[in-house]
C-alpha cells in the first residue's frame, strides 16, 4: 500500500536479469500487503539439483582457504545507509550469484565450502575448524577489504571480519590445486579480488588463529551477537 510502482519494476528487473544469467525459471509468486513498517521484503525457496556434494567439514591439513573477494561489503553498506554514512564512492551490497564461478572450479581438489553471511568470515571460520577438527591460521594482510568498508567499521567499532556477506564464498582447497583455483575463480566477475587468506593446520584444533597486521597473533573467536541486526 503506497509503495512506489517506480521501485517495484526496479525490484522485478532485476530478479529478471538473475534469473536470467543463473538460468531459473520462477515458477510462482505471491503478495502480501503490510500496512506499516518495513516497505518490502522479498522471501524465496527453491529447488536445485548438484552433481557433487561439498560440505563445510572437509579440511585437510595442509589446505589453503580462498575467499572471492573482499568482506564486509553487504553489512557495512547496509548500517552506513541506516546510519546515514556516506562515502565518495558509493558502497553496495555484494550480492550475487556464483554459480558460474563454482562450476568452473569442481574439477579441483575442493575439500569444503561454506557462505560467511551470518556472523561473517569469522564465524564460518570457526565452523570450517570446529566440525572439521582441524585449526586454522589467517593472515590478516591478506584478507581483502574495501576502504570504505574499513573506515565504517572504525567509524562505528565493528569488527567487518563479523560482519555478514551476501556474495561470498570461503572454500578450502588442497595445497598442489590452490593456485590454479585462485587464477580460475580471477577469471569471473564474482571473483577477480579473491586471495588466498590462509592455511589448515592440526594445531589449535577447532581453534582460527589470526596473523595479525602489526605482526602478532589472537584467536579469532566466533561472534557473540549479530553487531548488524537484520541484515541476512
Amino acid at each position: 500500500d503506497g509503495f512506489l510502482i517506480s521501485d517495484l519494476r526496479k525490484i522485478m528487473e532485476s530478479i529478471n536479469k538473475i534469473s536470467e544469467e543463473t538460468n531459473t525459471a520462477i515458477v510462482t509468486g505471491d503478495t502480501k500487503v503490510i500496512e506499516e513498517g518495513i516497505e518490502l521484503i522479498v522471501n524465496t525457496s527453491g529447488i536445485g539439483f548438484a552433481r557433487k556434494i561439498i560440505t563445510d567439514s572437509g579440511l585437510k591439513e595442509g589446505d589453503k582457504i580462498i575467499i572471492n573477494g573482499t568482506v564486509g561489503d553487504h553489512g557495512i553498506a547496509i548500517l552506513a545507509k541506516r546510519e546515514g554514512i556516506e562515502f565518495e564512492t558509493k558502497l553496495k551490497s555484494d550480492c550475487a550469484p556464483l554459480h558460474s564461478l563454482i562450476e568452473k572450479i569442481l574439477k579441483y581438489e575442493i575439500h569444503a565450502m561454506k557462505d560467511p553471511t551470518r556472523g561473517g568470515i569469522a564465524n564460518a571460520l570457526n565452523e570450517f575448524a570446529e566440525k572439521s577438527n582441524l585449526g586454522i591460521i589467517i593472515d590478516e594482510e591478506r584478507i581483502p577489504f574495501r576502504e570504505e568498508v574499513k573506515s565504517a567499521s572504525e567509524m562505528l567499532g565493528i569488527d567487518p571480519l563479523t560482519v555478514a556477506n551476501e556474495g561470498k564464498v570461503l572454500i578450502s582447497v588442497s595445497e598442489d590445486d590452490a593456485e590454479h583455483v585462485l587464477k580460475e575463480m580471477r577469471k569471473s566477475k564474482y571473483g577477480k579480488n579473491s586471495e588466498i587468506i590462509g592455511e589448515v593446520t592440526k594445531e589449535n584444533r577447532g581453534k582460527v588463529i589470526l596473523k595479525t597486521i602489526i605482526g602478532g597473533k589472537r584467536i579469532l573467536e566466533k561472534p557473540r551477537g549479530d553487531p548488524v541486526p537484520r541484515v541476512c
